[in-house]
């Protein structure tokens, strides 16, 4: 007789209409519009750069977890929303080698090596990204800025704006990671080191903030470590990284800011539901931090495991 395998989960369950796959192709079509408007500024090389972006995340996902044993994944859509993510990263006339080893860095590394999706620490598009800065500076930063560049960015900035607004309403992202690193981004960069608004805004932190910071399997749990992942990623962005921010230190300093994400769940962690001290079911002034959470009985006595 074969033994049936039963997973034992604690209560309360709470069951929600929302998936990954909900999730995913809800960021994939709020960020579409932000991509016809880099096709429009930038020629049909943009759109080759799109489409193979595209192409080469959904199918090295599909030939990883294929030879690994691992179940297809790309209906979830998270493999198009990670090559459009890495083709906003990249210079519009990127020659295709360069965009399919981006992917490949952000699938394989950046992906698959941490698990899979929804395992990762850092943002898998962002240390692709990194990795080519590191790899190929000059090709991952040659950036051709074309004679209508001002009106396509304010149209690009507009469509950001909507999406990030889209995505909050939704409850797709938390609304406080983002309003928090634009608005420490912004006064630092403003008022400490004398940078102009527009200036800003071509370093691309309304992308960054709405589409990059937020991803969930790099976030804190708990409301105040998102906070402080967002102050952190703004300082390390436009504080810790050079006198003169650009989009290459934006990149460093949310890599920077994930990398603090277990440190922040460790020291902000929440409180966990029948957690008590001296048998009182409360926490006393006296509590120690990180003690032994036991179960409470129905009659409200300290239950032991002895």
């Amino acid at each position: 007789m074969s033994a049936s395998v039963v997973s034992l989960l604690s209560r309360p369950h709470l069951r929600a209409r929302v998936s990954v796959a909900s999730l995913a192709w809800t960021e994939f079509l709020t960020l579409l519009p932000a991509a016809v408007i880099s096709i429009y500024a930038f020629g049909r090389t943009a759109l080759g750069v799109f489409l193979l972006s595209v192409f080469t995340s959904v199918a090295a996902e599909t030939l990883l977890r294929f030879f690994s044993d691992k179940p297809l994944q790309f209906r979830n859509g998270s493999a198009f929303l990670n090559g459009l993510l890495v083709a906003f990263l990249l210079p519009p006339d990127s020659p295709w080698w360069l965009t399919v080893t981006g992917n490949l860095f952000a699938v394989g590394v950046g992906r698959e090596l941490f698990g899979g999706p929804g395992c990762y620490i850092f943002q898998p598009a962002l240390l692709a990204r990194a990795f080519l800065l590191l790899a190929f500076p000059h090709t991952a930063s040659a950036w051709l800025i074309p004679s209508h560049f001002s009106q396509a960015a304010l149209l690009f900035n507009a469509a950001v704006l909507a999406g990030g607004g889209v995505l909050i309403y939704l409850r797709v992202i938390p609304w406080r990671v983002p309003f928090y690193y634009l608005g420490v981004a912004l006064l630092i960069s403003y008022f400490f080191q004398n940078h102009r608004l527009s200036e800003i805004l071509r370093w691309g932190l309304l992308p960054l903030a709405f589409f990059y910071l937020t991803d969930f399997p790099a976030l804190p749990v708990t409301g105040q470590g998102r906070i402080l992942f967002a102050v952190t990623g703004a300082f390390f962005t436009v504080g810790l990284c050079g006198q003169s921010a650009g989009p290459a230190d934006a990149t460093y300093g949310i890599l920077l800011a994930n990398a603090a994400v277990p440190i922040l769940d460790r020291c902000l962690r929440s409180r966990v539901l029948g957690e008590c001290v001296n048998g009182t079911g409360k926490r006393g002034r006296n509590a120690q931090k990180g003690s032994r959470v036991e179960p409470l009985s129905v009659s409200g006595r300290l239950e032991t495991n002895d």
